[in-house]
Formats: structure tokens, sequence, C-alpha cells
């Protein structure tokens, strides 16, 4: 029933709606005549005993299962007696009825004609509470997707009668729900899209996304201006084959950042007590899991500035590329004893971005490294395509030179370093990459580097002063 319970919860029509908790049972003390999992909406009931919900109900004989939206009425008949809470539940469900009929134009029946094998007064408790219902039986069983049909009809009417009872915006009662929006058309984007702007081979791209899509999750790492969050949403794009910002979530880590804000945990509420809020990645895997035909893409900045052990906590394990299904759902730290189980589903794709020359961070987990791939960005001023570029943005000839040749040397000389420096701490192309510069002379180059690469190189060799100053002067000489 635990297996069923986790299936059921992470189908599209009841992950969508994350105020949706399920419930079964197989009796208490004895054997139920009639086995039961319900849907209930935690602002409605959190009992089978009252209330509205959707139950999935199983003949005693395991015959025929019959998929219902339903009354609760043992609360009711201990208030009013059994005769007089079968008649209140008859009067009731005639008027819900009145408000769902366009159900029956969806293969569902309204009314409470079920037979589950049974003549128990519970049984007969369940037949008087039943509003609607689909009949399955299990020897000729339906697939997937009309067994999820018939769900979410029944969770739509569900949806139309409790947004009625919650005093929800009005709308027409005779007809169903608006149906979903559909989604917005999405620009086709295609590796060739991708390489536009960007300064590697096309071969090399193809490869990150080749090990992105084996591994699901990769971490682009390298040194300052190399341009990793601009290659992290290229390679997004790419991988989901469109334009897709909707698809996209981003994040940053930071020394302060935790698995409550990332995953799940009590956050204040404006009337001054706490609530269980999920946090971005499970609202984002749950995204995912209800739209499974398209990949979703978490990016993540400075992933390395966290605590990556107290932000994943068991997520650790869950984001493992071969660990991406419903046999490795579990509840979360904070799950209450109904929520629903989780885990990451396998269109969702993680990319991170690590800066090799931050001192400040410690190493990155060992158990972190073995679940992601790691890509090594590098400065590309030596590449062709850095040239035409900044040529077809009408940079002149002469500082084009000054900025390839002088960059390429001063990378060298850190690079060689491997005492204090090392290859990690080159600086990237993307500090002279122009971006609404009106003019691009001689004066733009010198700026960047008294501005931005004189402080960089500054905090590198920030115990030999000497040696800052002195590329400073060599890369703002007035000789190419």
């Amino acid at each position: 029933m635990e297996e069923i319970q986790t299936r059921l919860d992470n189908l599209a029509s009841v992950a969508k709606r994350p105020h949706v908790t399920t419930q079964w049972s197989l009796g208490k003390g004895i054997w139920a005549s009639v086995p039961w999992i319900a849907l209930l909406h935690r602002e409605v009931t959190t009992s089978t005993q009252s209330g509205i919900y959707v139950a999935l109900l199983v003949s005693e004989d395991l015959s025929i299962i019959y998929a219902t939206l339903m009354q609760g009425m043992t609360s009711l008949a201990n208030e009013l007696g059994r005769s007089a809470a079968v008649r209140t539940l008859s009067e009731r469900s005639e008027g819900y009825q009145a408000q769902i009929g366009w159900v029956t134009e969806s293969g569902l029946k309204l009314g409470s004609d079920i037979d589950l094998k049974s003549d128990k007064w519970r049984v007969r408790q369940y037949k008087a509470g039943t509003i609607a219902n689909a009949r399955f039986d299990v020897r000729d069983f339906p697939s997937d997707e009309q067994f999820e049909h018939a769900l979410e009809v029944l969770l739509k009417a569900y949806d139309q009668i409790v947004g009625t009872q919650l005093g929800s915006a009005a709308q027409d009662l005779t007809s169903p729900p608006d149906p979903a929006p559909l989604p917005i058309e999405e620009e086709v984007y295609s590796i060739h899209d991708a390489m536009s702007g960007l300064f590697m081979s096309q071969e090399e791209v193809e490869r990150i996304l080749a090990v992105w899509r084996s591994k699901k999750n990769i971490i682009l790492q390298g040194a300052p201006g190399v341009g990793k969050s601009f290659v992290a949403k290229r390679l997004a794009f790419a991988l989901m084959g469109h334009n897709a910002p909707s698809r996209i979530e981003a994040v940053q880590f930071h020394q302060a950042y935790a698995y409550e804000d990332f995953v799940q945990g009590y956050r204040p509420t404006t009337a001054g007590g706490f609530e269980i809020r999920d946090g971005v990645f499970v609202r984002f895997c749950q995204a995912a899991i209800a739209d499974p035909s398209r990949d979703y893409v978490l990016i993540i900045d400075e992933i390395n500035r966290g605590n990556l052990s107290k932000i994943f906590g068991e997520l650790m394990l869950l984001i493992e590329q071969d660990k991406r299904d419903l046999r490795w759902a579990t509840r979360l730290t904070y799950a209450r004893p109904n929520d629903k189980k989780f885990y990451v589903p396998d269109n969702l794709f993680i990319i991170g971005m690590m800066n090799t020359a931050d001192r400040s961070l410690s190493m990155v987990d060992y158990a972190l490294r073995r679940r992601f791939a790691f890509v090594t960005l590098a400065p590309q001023f030596s590449s062709p395509r850095f040239r035409e570029h900044l040529l077809a943005m009408e940079i002149p000839e002469a500082v084009l030179i000054r900025i390839t040749s002088r960059m390429i040397e001063l990378n060298e000389a850190i690079a060689s370093d491997t005492i204090n420096l090392g290859p990690g701490f080159q600086i990237g192309h993307s500090f002279f990459v122009p971006y609404d510069e009106s003019s691009y002379s001689q004066e733009w180059y010198e700026r960047i580097v008294e501005t931005e690469i004189r402080p960089l190189l500054e905090e590198y060799w920030f115990d030999e002063p000497k040696r800052a100053a002195d590329w400073r002067e060599r890369l703002l000489k007035a000789e190419p």
C-alpha cells in the first residue's frame, strides 16, 4: 500500500496539487472489508470520517476498484444516527452532483451505484456517501493514461466543490472548471543557437551536453571572468532544446544558506506562528514531476560557498542519476506523517558554478564530487571565436592585440605560480567582452585594467605588492 501511495502521490494530477494529502488503510485491529486510499484537501478534512475527499475503494473480493468522489459519514452518523446521516448525505450528494454534471462527459458516473461485494454497515456507509465514481475491473485494469484521466476528472470536481465551500472566486457551477492554460509556445533552441557568443568549439559544447545528460548533475568550474553564468544558461537551453526560461530555476548558495531554504523547513507566518514550507528545490521538483515530458534545469551559482552537506541533506543520495525514480522516494526531514514521499525526477538537471579562485572556500564535499561531473572552463583569449567577436563589435585591431597578447602572458605567469596561485586563478576573457559601450578605445581597455584587473592582482599577490604593481605597469604600457 505504501508503494501504491507513493506512485499515486507522484502522478501528475496529484503532484500538481500540493494541498492534497494521501492516507490509506487496511483496517485497524482487524482486516478492513474494503481497503482504501484517500486523497484529502488539507483545508477541508484530515480524516475520512467527515468532509469530502477522493477515494480508491477495493471491493471485499478484490475484484473491483472504484475511484470515487465521496463524503465521510462516521462523524455525521455519531451526531445524527445512521438513518438520519444517510438521508443527509443523500441530500448533499444531489446538490454536489448538480454542480459537477459535466463529469459524465468524461466517462464517469454520478451517484452511488457501486458494488463493493459486501453488506457490512461500513461498506453501506461508503455507498451512501458516494457522489461520483469510475469502476475498474482488476483483471481488465485500464492503462496508466486512462486511470490518470479518471483521477484528474475526480480531482477537478473535488476542486470545484471545495472551492465553493471555501468561498473561492465564483465560477459557473453548471460547467467544468476552466481547462488548464496551454503551455506557452517555446522557441526551438539548437546547438547552433547556443554557439552564438560562446568562444568554445562546438565539439566541446556537445561533449559537455553528453556528459550532463548522462550524469544529470554537472559543475562548471573556473577562474573569475570565464563566463560560467553565461555558458550555463546557453547549455540549459541547448539541453532542453527550447528557449524556455520558465523551466529554469536559479539560486545562489552562501554561508547562511540552509536546508530549510533549499529543501523544507519551518517558517514564520503572518499570524505569529510557524508552518512547514517547501524550499525552492522541492517546489521545482514538483513542477518537473507534473510535466514529465519536458526537461527542467536548476542552476546553482557559487555552489561551493555553502555548507553542501547541510544544504542537500538526504538529497545527496536522491540527486544521483540512478536514484531518479519512485523506488528511492523518501520522507523529508520535516515531513508530517501523511505527507507525500519525495524523489528527484529524471527530467530535472542540475548545473552548478564554482569559482576556483575564491580563497575563502573550503574543499568541495567529496560526496558531492562523486555525484557531479566537473567541467573546467578556461580563459579564451587565444580563441579565434573571441577575436572574431571583438572585431565584430568594432574594437580596434590595436586594442584587440593589446588585450590578447598581454592577458595571455599574464595568465601564463599566474598558472606557473603554483605555490601561491595556479591555473585556477587565471583571469577570464569576460572582463573584455563589450556590452553597451559606445567607444572601445585604448582608454576603455585601460579603465578595465585599473578598475577590475588591478584589484584582482593585488588580492592574488597580497604578500607580493611589487609583483602586482609590475604587472599593472606591463598591462598599461603604451606599446603593443
